[in-house]
């Protein structure tokens, strides 16, 4: 929805698995996204610091970590941004196709199915 209204992106992946992130870009300029709307920096704290301290950045999403979430949720809110930090505890999601049709969606860490 962002791109669609002219915002541009910068994404920051986790340093331990950025495929898919990067398989996800690789997409979206297959598709026409022009050079320069979505971005990509790679890095662990100072990448995160540099993003929640940049003047022109200003709104941040983030899911992951109770930790790291806190850190970009207080760091990204004394510099005045909207900030969206969607901290899991650790919960991982894995996603399962079922049929064609039909997906669920498995909470590992509760052993828990979802349909």
């Amino acid at each position: 929805m962002g791109l669609v209204c002219g915002n541009t992106y910068v994404m920051k992946p986790s340093e331990q698995d950025p495929e898919a992130c990067m398989m996800l870009v690789e997409l979206a300029h297959e598709a026409g996204i022009p050079p320069g709307v979505l971005n990509v920096i790679h890095g662990q704290k100072e990448a995160v610091d540099a993003i929640c301290d940049n003047p022109h950045v200003h709104a941040i999403s983030f899911v992951g970590g109770d930790r790291v979430g806190q850190h970009i949720y207080e760091r990204g809110s004394k510099n005045g941004k909207r900030v969206q930090s969607n901290m899991v505890s650790g919960i991982k999601w894995v996603w399962h196709v079922v049929s064609e049709k039909k997906w669920v969606w498995h909470v590992v860490s509760e052993r828990k199915w979802v349909w």
